[in-house]
């Protein structure tokens, strides 16, 4: 659908629709005109999905007043995390992604890491980074494979499927 821009900003653009519609489109300043035209692609109103479900929290025209939740600052209370099994190293044979940070939810691990880091304790940090190096010595990782990997087109997702199908069926 056809779009003009009606304000630009350092990290986001508004743009109009030809139907009326209006988005804030997060951008970069070093985004390219595709780039920029397929940013606005995934705000259009003729690439959304319709909505099969709404919030029943809240209705159109309702007033609201916007605030914070509030941040539980004494973490006394809060049970203590044991982290003895959750970064234990795993061999690098048997070693999937999700191995590098043991049962923890990746984003978790990375944070505690980071947390404890913060202040003084590299531990966690330590042993992420030993076996992160692991898994990437083991597949033989490159920076231009993950470059390469990070630069994809949506369009290779469709054709990687559909070679996923062919290979199944053979």
């Amino acid at each position: 659908m056809k779009y003009k821009i009606t304000a630009a900003f350092p990290f986001n653009i508004r743009v109009e629709y030809e139907d009326g519609s209006w988005a804030n489109v997060p951008i970069t300043p070093e985004y390219t005109l595709e780039q920029i035209d397929d940013a606005v692609s995934k705000f259009d109103p003729d690439f959304l999905p319709v909505a099969k479900k709404f919030n029943p929290n809240i209705s159109v025209g309702e007033e609201r007043v916007s605030s914070r939740l509030e941040r539980v600052k004494n973490i006394q209370n809060v049970a203590p995390v044991n982290l003895e099994n959750n970064f234990k190293t795993t061999p690098t044979s048997t070693l999937p992604i999700n191995s590098i940070f043991g049962k923890s939810n990746p984003l978790y691990a990375t944070l505690l890491a980071n947390y404890f880091s913060k202040r003084g304790d590299n531990r966690i940090e330590e042993m992420l980074f030993k076996n992160l190096e692991d898994f990437i010595n083991f597949k033989n990782i490159t920076p231009d494979q993950v470059l390469n990997d990070l630069n994809y087109v949506s369009d290779d997702i469709f054709t990687l499927a559909e070679n996923e199908l062919k290979n199944e069926t053979n």
